[in-house]
């Protein structure tokens, strides 16, 4: 989650279970290198906060440099009722919301989250399959985010947002979709219904999306209008 090159050391944050080696307890771990070989373990950057738009875990993000400060964008989770939840496996109901971290630090130690989710709901009309894993990148006066999502029995998408200063978002539209295969499973990422983990990034003058579904990894090439 949210690798960074930044104060000449590249940081490299990722899921981690403070508790057990086991899934739960969701957090953000961190680790810091000069060369991308040798790294060195930090203090974990979040865990679940008590009565926060987090208390449920800290799920994937991404991050970005503003001057002298990172933020950070990643998807908390609360427990839910069934009707509420936009994460559903069939043994647990979590409500996913985006979340915004900001450090002045220039170790990336010490860091400070927003109180309120940046984007506490889906956008209204869709019956969510998902709702996690934003990335955010800068162009021109806007920043852009995207978020893995899904519409249930239609397929997974990546959701597109704007913003002029990280904290008030606006949805636009579906950046891309795709098909459901029919076969219905706990876990939609499994069956289609859902794209997790998206990544949309421009090389070389064209652009390139990336995102996890059917438990494979797929990419898209073209460019962005």
């Amino acid at each position: 989650n949210g690798p960074i090159y930044f104060n000449g050391r590249y940081h490299m944050f990722f899921q981690y279970n403070p508790q057990a080696a086991i899934w739960g307890n969701m957090s953000w771990n961190h680790a810091v290198s000069a060369d991308m070989i040798h790294w060195k373990l930090l203090p974990i950057a979040f865990t679940p906060k008590p009565r926060g738009p987090d208390a449920a875990g800290c799920f994937s993000g991404s991050s970005i440099a503003v001057g002298n400060r990172v933020y950070v964008v990643y998807t908390g989770v609360i427990e839910s009722t069934p009707e509420m939840a936009t994460l559903r496996d069939g043994s647990s109901n979590l409500r996913e919301s985006q979340c915004l971290a900001f450090s002045d630090d220039p170790d990336l130690i010490r860091w400070t989250r927003l109180p309120q989710p940046i984007i506490p709901d889906p956008p209204s009309g869709i019956r969510i399959t998902g709702f996690r894993d934003p990335s955010l990148w800068k162009q021109g006066e806007w920043y852009y985010m995207t978020v893995g999502a899904g519409v249930a029995r239609v397929g997974g998408c990546v959701l597109l947002y704007r913003s002029k200063d990280l904290k008030q978002w606006t949805y636009l539209h579906q950046l891309a979709s795709g098909q459901w295969n029919g076969k219905a499973t706990a876990n939609p990422c499994d069956d289609g219904e859902m794209w997790e983990c998206p990544e949309f990034f421009p090389p070389d003058g064209g652009h390139v999306l990336i995102y996890s579904t059917l438990g494979k990894v797929y990419w898209q090439s073209g460019s962005l209008d």
